[in-house]
């Protein structure tokens, strides 16, 4: 905003228009100082007087140009407020990037899905311990039996063995997780601090040069003045020459000396204000090479910040991948318990067939005792 401010063209404008009173000026001053080509006292008076006005008229222009500078200093604390202001909504628009992050959402997300997948083998697991129990039952009524349990024994092993993998699965997306949110922390940080730190270093090093700019203004102006001083000297050495002509000549060398005492205090204002300009300017300078160097510093936080997060999306990815390879198991193994459950039906009708068959051979053979008893009574029973 600062830079937008010095750059604007109502402000352009007016450093144009006070570039060309200084030229005029200067010419007038030229002009004026440059000594008459006749030598009568009373031109020689006018000359005088015309210089005085003249250098009075310039002495107001540095006050204007001191105010003009004070303007200036005004503007610049104002673009650092603003600066300030802009830094802070970044910073929240930034806030509010991390937390809309969809990615993060989306992980979240699966996670909780392999939650359920867990209850959800928990249950199966629960399931099969059961069916075990009940295969282990009926291994005693089927030879055929004791092969499908041994089957179903070795899935269990392996759904026992998924499950553990998962659990061991969600751990790690859990410090994936961890891991992505503490680095995208870090990240927002550091662009954050990046972006303050170039502002501020455009900010600067702008108003930098157009310091430069005026200090070596002001040394052109303080060179001319100081020529024009030394024209002054030379016409004062002529008007003290002509002194002894009169009382009234005597009287205006008075008063041009006073002129000229004045002068060099302004002379002596402009030199300090000038050393103050090129210390402020040395000190922007230091200002502006600690800034060059947190930049420096700022950018390589930014690369290391890049290749970590670099390396959590690779990771991501391969959570990703497993995730994708678990639901296609998960959906293996749903398929194969769904199976196991179709056979386990086909078994229980199979040996709930068994069992009526037994139980019709067991009253077949009940009934065979019972004749039998009655063919062995009948028979001794006969003569």
């Amino acid at each position: 905003m600062t830079a937008m401010a010095l750059e604007s063209p109502q402000l352009q404008e007016e450093l144009l228009r006070l570039r060309h009173e200084n030229e005029s000026m200067r010419r007038r001053l030229t002009s004026l100082l440059v000594p008459p080509s006749g030598p009568p006292p009373v031109n020689h008076e006018i000359h005088l007087n015309d210089a005085r006005k003249e250098l009075q008229g310039f002495e107001r222009a540095m006050v204007v140009k001191a105010e003009e500078n004070e303007g200036l200093k005004r503007l610049v604390e104002e673009g650092n407020r603003q600066n300030e202001v802009m830094k802070r909504q970044l910073e929240e628009a930034k806030r509010m990037q991390v937390e809309k992050d969809g990615e993060l959402l989306d992980l979240r997300a699966k996670v909780a899905e392999h939650g359920s997948l867990i209850s959800r083998n928990d249950f199966l697991e629960r399931t099969a311990t059961n069916m075990q129990r009940k295969i282990e039952e009926l291994e005693g009524h089927e030879g055929t039996a004791r092969s499908e349990t041994e089957r179903l024994k070795r899935e269990l092993g392996a759904a026992a063995q998924e499950i553990k993998d998962l659990r061991q699965f969600t751990v790690r997306v859990k410090e994936l997780q961890d891991s992505y949110e503490r680095v995208s922390k870090e990240l927002v940080e550091a662009k954050a601090s990046l972006l303050a730190a170039s502002s501020r270093n455009e900010t600067l090093a702008k108003a930098l040069g157009q310091l430069e700019s005026r200090r070596r203004v002001l040394e052109d102006e303080y060179e001319h003045a100081k020529q024009r001083l030394a024209e002054q000297d030379a016409a004062l050495m002529q008007a003290r020459e002509a002194a002894g002509r009169s009382q009234r000549l005597a009287e205006r060398v008075e008063k041009l000396e006073e002129a000229l005492r004045d002068r060099e205090t302004s002379e002596a204002h402009m030199k300090q204000v000038i050393a103050s300009m090129r210390q402020e300017c040395q000190q922007h300078a230091q200002t502006r090479q600690e800034l060059e160097r947190n930049l420096s510093q700022a950018k390589q936080r930014l690369e290391d910040q890049d290749a970590r997060t670099r390396k959590v999306q690779e990771e991501r990815d391969l959570v990703r991948k497993d995730a994708e390879n678990w639901r296609l198991q998960t959906e293996a193994a749903r398929r194969e318990n769904e199976s196991v459950v179709h056979e386990r039906s086909k078994l229980q009708d199979y040996v709930a067939k068994l069992s009526d068959k037994m139980e019709k051979l067991v009253e077949d053979a009940h009934n065979r005792e019972k004749v039998s008893e009655h063919s062995n009574t009948i028979i001794a029973r006969m003569p």
